[in-house]
Parts: structure tokens; sequence; C-alpha cells
């Protein structure tokens, strides 16, 4: 197994855990062999940012990894699962899902951050603007959405911001 990236505990006896090599092994802390994972994931190939276990989809794993991919997994039913690819270009730096909310939001250098609806329409996007009245947001380090309000938590090297995403409105 490759460096661990990232732990998302499922209930009180089983974790998640992702490597820099895109893979994803639950374990079982009850068996007497901590060693043997109960569940391994492939699909990635390359380095798991992050793990998410939406509270308004019990039985899902939404997993990220740094070229974009993302794959939301059923956990009943675990060769079921369905990969998107959300923005156009570069790494993904940070992703997270909202625990109660259907959103979730991806940062890329290229893009800034993309807020997403659970079937993965876009919703809202803020972008890196370096600009004489405005001040640049930076490098995003890490996205983290607040527990149950729509607000999310931005954080560059040395600074933070706190954005409500709202769903945009069409022209008519």
């Amino acid at each position: 197994m490759k460096p661990i990236t990232c732990l998302k505990w499922y209930d009180q006896n089983n974790i998640f855990v992702g490597s820099a090599d895109g893979s994803i092994n639950q374990f079982d802390i009850r068996q007497k062999s901590n060693s043997q994972p109960i569940f391994q994931g492939n699909e990635h190939e390359s380095c798991l940012i992050n793990l998410c276990l939406p509270k308004f989809h019990p039985y899902s794993l939404v997993s990220a990894s740094e070229n974009r991919l993302i794959i939301f997994w059923d956990l009943r039913k675990i060769q079921d699962y369905r990969s998107f690819l959300p923005g156009k270009s570069g790494s993904l730096l940070s992703f997270d899902q909202h625990n109660w909310l259907n959103v979730f939001a991806t940062s890329t250098k290229k893009e800034g951050i993309l807020i997403y609806d659970w079937n993965s329409n876009l919703i809202s996007k803020f972008r890196n603007y370096n600009t004489f009245s405005t001040s640049k947001i930076g490098n995003i380090r890490k996205i983290k959405f607040h527990p149950y309000r729509l607000l999310l938590g931005v954080a560059s090297e040395s600074n933070f911001s706190v954005f409500s995403p709202t769903k945009k409105k069409r022209k008519k």
C-alpha cells in the first residue's frame, strides 16, 4: 500500500483508507487481522485527496483524486458506481461533499471553486481573480462545507474566506 492520504470512518467499526496510488481499502477493526481489507477499490489512477460519506445517502461513498475523477460508490453493491470528471482542466486540489445537502465542491488552480449538485450539474463557481479592486483568494489548499448550513470555507496558504454558494439565475 502506498502512503495514506485520507481516512474516513463509516461507523464505529469500519474505516476507509485512501492512498497515494488511488486505491481505497475498507477495514473492519473487529477482525483479528487488520491487514486484510474487506473492500478494495482501484478505479482511481492518481492520488486520492478526499473520501466523503454523505449522511443524506447512507450507503454512499464519494472519492476524489488529483486527476479530477470523482466516483460515487454504492456500498450495498460495490461494483455499482458512477464517475464524474468536473471542470475542464487542471488537477484537483481539494474536494468536499456536504453532509446533509445534495452538493459537493471541487477546487483547481485554473478554474477556482466549482460547486455541483448530486447529479453533477454545475450550481455555482468562484474564480481566482487578481485585480486592483479585489483581493486574490490565492492557491486554494482546502475547502470544507459547514456541517449544517450551505457555507463553504476556503483556505489558502495564509488566509481563508467563507462563501455562500447560490444557484445561478438564468436569463430568459
